[in-house]
């Protein structure tokens, strides 16, 4: 990288300085073998409580939601083979905002989604609200 970077660099750059663009290998040589470990399994525990809990139970705006959102942190991982994602504070806040929202989402009852989404301008009588399989919640 040493070699190939002052082909591609700006004539006028005065920023001479080498850096790895890639988040997941920022934070091994950052964190070290423990610290990825660490931080890997947090990056994997995040997409699995997403997709283990209760998909067939929820409602069809919820799972709607839900997909949305995990393709979304997928995106974001394969992002950050190529960009240090976790260096930008608004790629940060988006990352742990939506996987915030979608770790709740998965684990409120119905009752509860629908007074949530309710506030939000959602009508209760449309067909999104409506349990599909398994209304016990």
């Amino acid at each position: 990288m040493e070699k190939l970077y002052p082909l591609y660099r700006h004539p006028l750059d005065i920023l001479n300085f080498i850096v790895v663009d890639n988040q997941f290998l920022s934070f091994l040589y950052g964190t070290g073998i423990i610290g990825m470990i660490i931080v890997m399994g947090i990056f994997a525990k995040i997409p699995l409580q997403i997709l283990r809990h209760r998909w067939h139970e929820q409602l069809p705006i919820v799972r709607t939601f839900r997909w949305i959102g995990f393709v979304s942190i997928l995106a974001f991982y394969l992002n950050s083979f190529n960009f240090d994602s976790m260096t930008w504070s608004y790629s940060q806040l988006l990352f742990w905002t939506i996987s915030a929202l979608l770790v709740r989402l998965s684990t409120l009852p119905n009752r509860e989604l629908v007074i949530f989404l309710k506030l939000f301008g959602f009508d209760e009588n449309s067909p999104e609200f409506m349990p599909t399989k398994n209304p016990r919640t």
